[in-house]
């Protein structure tokens, strides 16, 4: 028997929950990230790279233009840049992400 096959249609509404998602600069992550924001996810896009992640944040934005997404630079090989994406995101968050 075969069951039906899954799309990002299947995904719950996300709306209220915030969600990082690492390497969402290109390929899988990235459609990962724009499907969660699609869902009223208020996601983060992490990479290495801050230019990177703003252009995925302009590239999800020409698919959602509501979305609440938002890029922050973030090197996980780095325990400081760890430490630093944490501290910024919990800032803006108002809350604690740890």
């Amino acid at each position: 028997m075969m069951s039906k096959a899954w799309t990002p249609a299947a995904i719950p509404s996300q709306a209220g929950k915030r969600v990082i998602v690492t390497g969402a600069n290109s390929g899988i992550g990235w459609y990962t990230a724009l499907e969660l924001a699609r869902a009223g996810a208020e996601v983060t896009i992490a990479a290495r790279n801050r230019f990177k992640g703003d252009d995925a944040v302009k590239r999800i934005h020409a698919v959602v233009p509501n979305a609440a997404v938002r890029s922050g630079e973030l090197d996980l090989s780095i325990p400081a840049s760890v430490q630093t994406f944490a501290t910024a995101s919990s800032k803006m968050a108002g809350r604690s992400i740890c």
